[in-house]
C-alpha cells in the first residue's frame, strides 16, 4: 500500500496529501470503489491536471477501466495533440488492450 506523504499549513487547518503517480491511481480506485465523489473529483483532476506524453495512455486506460467518461475524453484529446510524442511502444499498448479507444484518439486527431 503507498505511503502519501501528508503537510499541513501553519495553523494545520488545511492538509494536503502529496502522492506519486501510482499513488493516484490507487487512490482513484480507492475512491472509486467507496463511491467517494469528492475524492474521485480531486484525483481526476489532478490527473488531468497533469497530463503529458509519457501518462497520457495510462490515465486513458484507467478511466475508461473506472468509467470516467470526462477523463478519458480528456486524455483522447490531448493524445490526439501529442500523438507524434507518444511513445511507440504505448500506442503499441493501446492498441493492442483498447482498440476502440485508439480510434477515438485518431478520430479526434483528424478533427
Amino acid at each position: 500500500m503507498p505511503s502519501p506523504r501528508v503537510h499541513s499549513n501553519d495553523d494545520a487547518t488545511t492538509w494536503k496529501v502529496k502522492l506519486s503517480a501510482s499513488e493516484i491511481e490507487w487512490a482513484l480506485r480507492l475512491a472509486h470503489q467507496w463511491m467517494s465523489t469528492e475524492m474521485v473529483n480531486q484525483c481526476k483532476t489532478h490527473l488531468a491536471d497533469r497530463l503529458d506524453v509519457s501518462n497520457c495512455v495510462d490515465v486513458m486506460l484507467l478511466a475508461d477501466t473506472l468509467s470516467m467518461e470526462e477523463l478519458c475524453a480528456e486524455a483522447v484529446v490531448f493524445a490526439s495533440r501529442a500523438f507524434a510524442r507518444i511513445p511507440q511502444q504505448d500506442v503499441e499498448h493501446l492498441a493492442s488492450t483498447k482498440p476502440m479507444l485508439l480510434v477515438e484518439m485518431l478520430r479526434a486527431l483528424s478533427e
